[in-house]
């Protein structure tokens, strides 16, 4: 239906409800609350609010404030609905029941060899702190529809959906932004195809000497997983409620590594990424390829 967007699917019928049936060996459901969700945005805009003082800019200083008292509105009423904002949990817990249970209605009809998972990072799109505010999502998923489409997507069968996320590194002060997405039959081969595209190993992972004064870098700019039994929750990880940091280090070949110890991000780094997804919106932060959103769900378009 012409101007549906994703955040407008429907509730899946429970049998692909994520928040239900995504459990760990024990049993438990491995999904966030809404009480959890609550909690959380409460404690988003205490630290938003003590964070504000630090934006030399008043109208994003005033934008922190604003964004502050919606999630404290919304945490104080447990009768809400929550508001449409992608920097909010609850809102997003309530989206990614949506939007995964589309996608696991329509991986469900596949063998497990028709689907993959895949997470692509690129140098492009490395921004710093100071500048994420003035990011255009934009330039992520176009220059990444463009780069599918050099390398077949236009012809291929199966569709694709991809969506926006976020790592901090305290150590150079950059956020590198990436995408998680789900590629089916021939569009799992135009992703493949990604590796060689191009003249300078764009998608092509390496770990070279870049020293201790590099600030932006990639280590793997594309991973496919394979063989996904366990499904939702290859799917949820595509679409996250939160964006966590992980510190880097220059090793003794000059390397620059991950340490691999993913925490919060805080201070005026989460403000301003829980800024910067309130200030686009989930439906900026998506991409479709061969498929199109309807009354019925997520229906391929070939």
């Amino acid at each position: 239906m012409a101007g549906l967007g994703v955040t407008g699917l429907r509730s899946p019928p429970d049998r692909y409800r994520v928040d239900k049936r995504t459990e760990r060996a024990n049993g438990v459901v491995d999904f966030e609350t809404r009480v959890e969700c609550r909690v959380w945005d409460e404690l988003r805009a205490t630290e938003i609010r003590a964070s504000a003082s630090q934006f030399t800019d008043p109208g994003e200083r005033l934008r922190a404030l604003r964004l502050a008292h919606r999630l404290e509105e919304q945490a104080e009423n447990i009768r809400s609905l929550p508001h449409a904002t992608a920097a909010s949990r609850l809102y997003l817990r309530w989206q990614r029941i949506k939007i995964c249970g589309a996608l696991w209605a329509l991986v469900d009809q596949l063998e497990p060899h028709e689907f993959v998972a895949f997470t692509v990072a690129i140098l492009d799109w490395s921004v710093r702190s100071d500048e994420l505010l003035q990011f255009d999502p934009d330039r992520i998923l176009n220059s990444f529809r463009t780069d599918l489409n050099r390398a077949g997507a236009a012809n291929a069968s199966g569709w694709l959906y991809a969506a926006i996320h976020g790592e901090f590194d305290p150590t150079t002060g950059r956020f590198q932004l990436h995408l998680h997405g789900i590629a089916t039959r021939g569009m799992i081969k135009v992703v493949e195809a990604l590796r060689s595209l191009g003249k300078h190993g764009k998608f092509e992972s390496s770990r070279s000497k870049v020293g201790a004064d590099a600030e932006n870098y990639v280590a793997q700019k594309l991973r496919i997983d394979r063989n996904l039994y366990d499904l939702p929750r290859p799917l949820t990880y595509t679409l996250k409620s939160f964006w966590l940091a992980d510190s880097s280090y220059v090793n003794a070949d000059g390397v620059r590594c991950r340490f691999g110890h993913k925490s919060r991000i805080t201070g005026i780094h989460q403000t301003r990424y829980l800024l910067w997804l309130d200030q686009h919106g989930l439906k900026e932060l998506i991409l479709l390829v061969h498929l199109r959103v309807t009354r019925e769900g997520l229906t391929p378009t070939r």
